[in-house]
């Protein structure tokens, strides 16, 4: 059985903690490569988790043959940049959540697939398919056993960037220096980054 070749663009926590440790749960994929602009990163992450190649330069990945996907794991502010030279060197893209952070970027992605539609191309959701609770929520609804829904809230939490950074920094030795407390790298901060969670649970709950 022939493998899907992945290369990770990103090296921090998200692809260290969740996108590399599930490919690797995956038969029909392997990673050949990772990539990040901090070559330390890039290099301990490869051999962490026992990966052949590693590249500071992440358009060095996208010139590979044997790479057929990529996972975007990138701040948010250079997902849509990376995503679209992903497209057109002819790769599949799964972008890590936001896909990114303005219209203008997201149309960007979108065109590039568009143009390129023989490529998969999906910016990863929060989603709860096969999640019990959600599950059950969500058939008391269908069932209309709880009546008409005239609102609903969502509340979501977790530690936060400064949790984040102590396990990058743990990670890699590195001294703190959080991009999601930069604005100009954050972006919508709290909103953009945590806010899809409360969207995606009310969208799957609600329609």
């Amino acid at each position: 059985m022939k493998k899907v070749g992945f290369g990770i663009i990103g090296c921090g926590g998200i692809s260290n903690y969740f996108h590399i440790p599930e490919l690797k749960e995956i038969k029909e994929a392997k990673i050949v490569a990772v990539a990040d602009i901090k070559s330390n990163r890039a290099k301990l992450t490869a051999k962490r988790f026992k990966i052949k190649s590693w590249h500071s330069d992440y358009l060095e990945l996208l010139e590979r043959d044997d790479v057929n996907a990529v996972v975007v794991a990138t701040p948010h502010s250079v997902h849509a940049k990376v995503a679209v030279d992903a497209i057109e060197a002819g790769k599949h893209v799964i972008i890590q959540k936001p896909m990114c952070t303005n219209v203008k970027d997201a149309n960007a992605i979108v065109e590039a697939a568009r143009r390129h539609n023989d490529l998969k191309v999906m910016a990863l959701p929060f989603v709860y398919f096969d999640s019990p609770p959600f599950d059950y929520a969500k058939n008391l609804i269908k069932k209309e056993e709880l009546g008409r829904i005239c609102m609903a809230r969502s509340r979501v939490a977790h530690g936060g960037p400064e949790k984040y950074q102590e396990d990058v920094t743990r990670i890699f030795g590195e001294k703190k220096d959080c991009w999601f407390f930069d604005p100009k790298t954050a972006h919508g901060g709290a909103l953009l980054d945590l806010g899809v969670y409360a969207i995606s649970q009310l969208v799957y709950l609600l329609g």
